[in-house]
């Protein structure tokens, strides 16, 4: 069975990070007809500290590395605090074995309490993943509280529809990621996509991807 890990580096199951994660996993496992597994760093915090003191791993992180190392694509969603990602989440990332995500597909998101903290998800989570040579979605999504139109996890009004079609955009490109991967074609990321993506200018409204994305590794590997 396939299967995609969303990392969520929130503290807890109803933290804004763990409903984005959720979110896009649900997303991507769709498209990818996987099994969706939710690894919350909130829970094996305590391990996580003491393998960093100690340099010795539990058999609890142990298994949480070989999931992410069986799993075909990875969705991973830090809390911003003070312009960087959360203290348990960088610290997990350190003591991920750096073999286990290179060529991985990854779908990157970050939640924050304001939109000041938006580029955080380029100067830091994506320079974070380059350098363990993830492949990496073209689209990243930052959300704050407002973005939901609601409470978290609720897709509400127009700022919910919007924050909806990011995250269908995302899962879509990881989606297009692992055909790649796995040396299959699937028909480019905007196949069957909502008419919204090809209309309007409406700034949540995808455009191709850039040289070096999903679609250009598409082309390479099986042509136009």
């Amino acid at each position: 069975m396939t299967t995609l890990v969303a990392i969520s580096g929130g503290l807890s199951q109803h933290s804004e990070a763990a409903h984005l994660a959720r979110a896009l996993g649900e997303r991507a496992a769709h498209y990818l007809d996987a099994e969706l597994h939710l690894l919350s760093l909130g829970a094996t915090a305590e391990a996580t500290a003491r393998a960093l003191a100690t340099g010795q791993t539990s058999a609890e992180l142990e298994e949480q590395f070989d999931a992410l190392d069986a799993a075909a694509a990875i969705v991973a969603v830090a809390p911003i605090y003070n312009a960087q990602p959360s203290g348990i989440f960088t610290t997990f990332m350190d003591l991920v074995p750096k073999e286990t995500l290179q060529g991985k597909p990854v779908g990157l998101g970050a939640t924050g309490g304001s939109l000041r903290h938006a580029l955080v998800l380029e100067s830091a989570l994506r320079p974070m993943f380059t350098f363990l040579r993830a492949s990496l979605a073209t689209t990243a999504i930052y959300a704050t509280r407002a973005d939901w139109g609601g409470e978290p996890g609720a897709f509400v009004g127009r700022a919910g529809h919007r924050l909806e079609l990011r995250i269908d955009r995302e899962a879509r490109e990881l989606a297009e990621l692992v055909a790649v991967t796995q040396g299959r074609a699937s028909g480019g990321w905007l196949a069957g996509a909502p008419e919204e993506y090809l209309e309007g200018e409406d700034y949540a409204a995808p455009v191709p991807p850039a040289a070096g994305g999903a679609e250009a590794a598409r082309r390479k590997l099986f042509g136009a």
